[in-house]
């Protein structure tokens, strides 16, 4: 037979983490969406489908094109979101941040960086979305 303790404790401790992370996200005030390295969702919260009033059944599809369209068609600056975006997948070191216009008049807060490993492996980027005062502020708390 074979002791199976240490196996034990380092799976539960990666349960536990992974819990934790689930927990936190899901607690952000902030939209988060996690793209890997060919634009597929790795991971949301439920305040990004609610910020661009997404059904979660289209987040679940992994599919960032859909979202892209989607997100896309709420920006009162399409073209500029559009290249921002494309920006971004061109230089997958840097890190960037702006304010995003709605149709509807709301502004979002949009932080964009890349998920790297500690060898500085690309892996994808995550995005922060807050949404912002009319003033184009964000929200005092």
């Amino acid at each position: 037979m074979q002791d199976i303790t240490e196996r034990k404790i380092a799976e539960n401790k990666l349960q536990f983490t992974n819990i934790l992370l689930k927990t936190e996200t899901e607690a952000s005030p902030n939209g988060i969406l996690v793209l890997d390295v060919h634009r597929k969702v790795i991971s949301f919260n439920h305040r990004y489908a609610d910020i661009w009033r997404i059904p979660v059944a289209d987040l679940t599809m992994a599919d960032d094109a859909v979202l892209l369209s989607k997100v896309t068609s709420q920006q009162k600056d399409p073209q500029g979101f559009r290249a921002r975006v494309k920006y971004f997948d061109d230089h997958p070191d840097e890190s960037g941040r702006d304010a995003l216009e709605t149709i509807d008049g709301r502004f979002v807060d949009r932080e964009t960086v890349p998920l790297t490993t500690s060898a500085n492996e690309y892996l994808g980027r995550v995005c922060f979305f807050a949404m912002l005062q009319s003033n184009g502020k964000l929200p005092t708390l």
